[in-house]
């Protein structure tokens, strides 16, 4: 009889220290470390994090990693002489999904995502428009604009799906949008600096989706997979270790979970493996974070035989939450969808739009209102003409009529006057401190903009994702009474919405913060 092999234990390799605060969890770098070292150690995935099942806080431990609950998480650096501390991510179980008001609108997308004929439209409609979709993306489907390289002034063009202007797309695009804008704005809710994005959005242009009120993504991706399937084969690169190098770095994306599943079955985990962070992704639940920083999802699946309807390490919903049910018969999947800042319409060049695309009436299958289109206008043409209407001294109600329209019952409507104040007051503006030291901030701890090939490995098809490397470490057999992060919900009004002014590094010295 072979004698049994003994298990090769290994360390984690960690990139960031971990701090909680009162307030919140800080994170900085162990060392300086170039960009190719963070990148190998965001690859290297402990094994237990694929288990079907919550994980004790021994476990997680053992893995390094920590499960996140309300309190938000922070990036600290230098830049320069200066300490800076940038907001970094925030998970939103239901409970705080539906303190924020954006319950309702989860339950309006959950339906649609799931209705019969709602997937087979999306990817009916994307085949038509490039015959080579479901072997690149499979059940991946992108919203909105597209921006295509090498297309010169043409680059800014609607996608396949908003070239439909199908009603029930945008609907969806403006219930995500809404959504997605309300997580973030309330993520890190008081922080002091939040106005400088708000200010960058104004200033360049940003060509954000859907809502009016949406400021913070200009683009959606809807991710479906079936009950048991793998994720690589359902959703391709994206469902491997990968970061969003083409995401806007001082910005968030909004990640929705609307998975619908059997009780026997546990919704999995997300991760964020540079800083080492996971959270369950249960229904009407999401996060807020960085896409530019590794991540992937994980641990889907029916429960093992030795954790029965009983468990603690089950999934259960959170007192006081009841999910709305689906119609009878709706098929068992899931459903993630991404709201994101892809940087080249953020940072906007109004030159390189397709006129006939957002120019004319068809840009509302983007915009999706009337109001979110002509505000966008206002905004482009306040960025190309800037120092002509400084010489002119151009008001604000002389812009708002510039770009008013009249509505379906045919009545004049205008632009929010205070979003043509402050465009005309910004006009101009080259200087902007605050923006650039946020920009060096970001720069210091991500993971660039891809996986590039490594020599004397395989050429990957795409330098989008890594390959991870799934690791054993000397983790505890699982015990409840070390107990379990994963099933704290919130129980009251709850949340982070203490003050952020005036803090001290802990090395001391004034900690400058940069709201993102």
């Amino acid at each position: 009889m072979e004698p049994a092999m003994e298990t090769e234990y290994r360390k984690p390799e960690p990139i960031f220290n971990h701090e909680e605060r009162e307030d919140a969890i800080y994170h900085t770098e162990i060392l300086p470390m170039a960009l190719t070292e963070r990148r190998r150690r965001s690859q290297i995935v402990p094994l237990v994090l694929k288990n079907r099942r919550h994980l004790t806080t021994a476990e997680l431990a053992a893995a390094d990693y920590i499960q996140m609950g309300d309190k938000p998480h922070f990036m600290e650096t230098k830049v320069g002489n200066k300490n800076v501390v940038v907001p970094f991510a925030r998970y939103f179980d239901p409970v705080r999904m539906e303190d924020i008001g954006v319950f309702d609108k989860l339950a309006e997308i959950q339906r649609i995502a799931f209705r019969v004929d709602f997937q087979p439209k999306l990817a009916r409609i994307s085949i038509a428009h490039n015959s080579s979709h479901e072997k690149c993306k499979g059940t991946t489907y992108d919203l909105g604009v597209t921006v295509q390289p090498g297309h010169g002034n043409d680059g800014i063009q609607l996608g396949g799906l908003a070239k439909s202007n199908d009603v029930e797309i945008k609907r969806l695009s403006t219930l995500v949008s809404e959504v997605a804008s309300r997580m973030i704005k309330t993520a890190f809710k008081g922080f002091p600096t939040m106005e400088v994005l708000e200010r960058r959005w104004i200033i360049d242009a940003s060509l954000t989706i859907g809502s009016e009120d949406n400021h913070e993504v200009t683009s959606i991706q809807v991710n479906f997979s079936m009950l048991n399937q793998e994720l690589v084969d359902a959703i391709k690169e994206v469902g491997k270790v990968h970061n969003d190098g083409k995401d806007d770095r001082t910005r968030f994306t909004a990640l929705l979970f609307l998975p619908y599943f059997p009780k026997d079955h546990f919704p999995g985990r997300f991760l964020i493996t540079t800083a080492r962070l996971t959270c369950t992704a249960c229904p009407f639940s999401g996060v807020v974070f960085t896409g530019t920083h590794a991540h992937f999802a994980t641990g889907m699946g029916k429960y093992e035989s030795g954790y029965g309807p009983n468990s603690p390490f089950r999934y259960r919903c959170p007192p006081g939450i009841q999910y709305p049910p689906l119609p009878s018969g709706t098929k068992y999947g899931r459903v993630a969808i991404v709201a994101y800042p892809k940087r080249f319409l953020m940072r906007l060049n109004p030159n390189a739009m397709r006129p006939e695309d957002m120019e004319t009436d068809a840009a509302l299958a983007h915009h999706c209102t009337e109001r979110n289109m002509q505000e966008f206008r206002l905004r482009v043409y306040v960025k190309m003409h800037a120092s002509l209407l400084r010489a002119a001294n151009t008001s604000a109600d002389s812009l708002i009529s510039t770009f008013s329209w009249l509505n379906a019952a045919g009545e004049r409507e205008y632009p929010r006057r205070q979003l043509a104040i402050d465009a005309l007051r910004y006009a101009g503006d080259e200087l902007d401190p605050e923006w650039e030291e946020l920009n060096a901030a970001v720069e210091k701890f991500g993971c660039g903009s891809k996986f590039p090939n490594e020599k004397d490995k395989p050429k990957k098809g795409s330098t989008k994702c890594g390959e991870e490397e799934w690791i054993e470490v000397d983790a505890p057999m699982p015990d409840e009474r070390d107990g379990i992060p994963g099933t704290r919900f919130l129980s009251s009004s709850r949340g982070f919405s203490g003050s952020f002014g005036g803090m001290k590094s802990e090395g001391g010295g004034d900690v400058v913060m940069r709201g993102m």
